[in-house]
């Protein structure tokens, strides 16, 4: 009974990371902008688009979930990627 218990927890970690494993090399997602907020007014203003901006705390855990869950998808990624200039800050460092 203890090896069957044993192999049905082995069994289910692995089939967990390989799940989230295959589930994130398909996805693209958001591509986040590197710079300054000024570099992005620039940017955007280039290439007629409107600033999409993150603005996170590193203690925040919706935050951290939106970043692991839905900043990742290739559907969101399409969408945003195509029309704004994505932007994160964390709001307690920098400018």
């Amino acid at each position: 009974m203890k090896r069957i218990k044993l192999f049905l927890i082995v069994a289910g970690v692995f089939s967990f990371f390989s799940f989230t494993n295959q589930e994130a090399k398909g996805e693209e997602g958001i591509k986040f902008f590197h710079g300054t907020f000024a570099e992005a007014l620039q940017k955007a203003k280039e290439e007629h688009k409107i600033i999409f901006l993150d603005a996170y705390a590193s203690w925040c855990m919706p935050c951290k979930m939106m970043a692991k869950r839905t900043f990742k998808k290739e559907k969101v990624g399409v969408l945003y990627n195509n029309n704004f200039i994505n932007l994160k800050i964390d709001m307690e460092k920098g400018e």
